[in-house]
């Protein structure tokens, strides 16, 4: 909440890491809703949203937000990102064609083609199998501890 309150004029690059909730990571989307609408970052050129539990929710809310229209790269990688996610970051491709770069690296997808042309060029090595335990599939942050 401190970093999406804080007023940086003159911050081109701003990477957050979140984490797991079992391992206390508590953010929320409504936590960084300050940085989706841009308040305080002006030049701000690329943002990484990284290692997060809700990636499928925050990939809902990117193609809206108002920061995306002054970005050239987007990082949410090593998060929970889904084909769900994946497919609402591929309905907002006209909010994301200008990106040269986004990154859905070490996510969940299974098809990281519907991504194809949504920015000059998409990361989406090292995908990740969810963990099933006792049929239950579970999925985590990249790092969680």
């Amino acid at each position: 909440q401190s970093i999406a309150a804080a007023r940086w004029p003159k911050l081109e690059g701003l990477e957050i890491w979140f984490g797991d909730r079992s391992y206390g990571a508590g953010a929320t989307l409504a936590d960084i809703q300050p940085i989706l609408d841009g308040k305080g970052l002006p030049a701000l050129r690329h943002l990484g949203l990284v290692n997060a539990d809700f990636t499928d929710e925050l990939a809902a809310a990117i193609g809206a937000a108002p920061i995306v229209r002054q970005l050239a790269s987007l990082d949410v990688s090593k998060g929970t990102l889904t084909d769900v996610g994946a497919v609402a970051l591929a309905a907002s491709k006209p909010a994301l064609r200008h990106l040269k770069q986004l990154d859905v690296s070490s996510s969940y997808i299974d098809r990281t083609s519907v991504l194809k042309g949504v920015a000059a060029k998409v990361l989406a090595t090292h995908q990740r199998t969810p963990d099933d335990y006792d049929g239950e599939l579970r999925r985590y942050p990249s790092v969680g501890e």
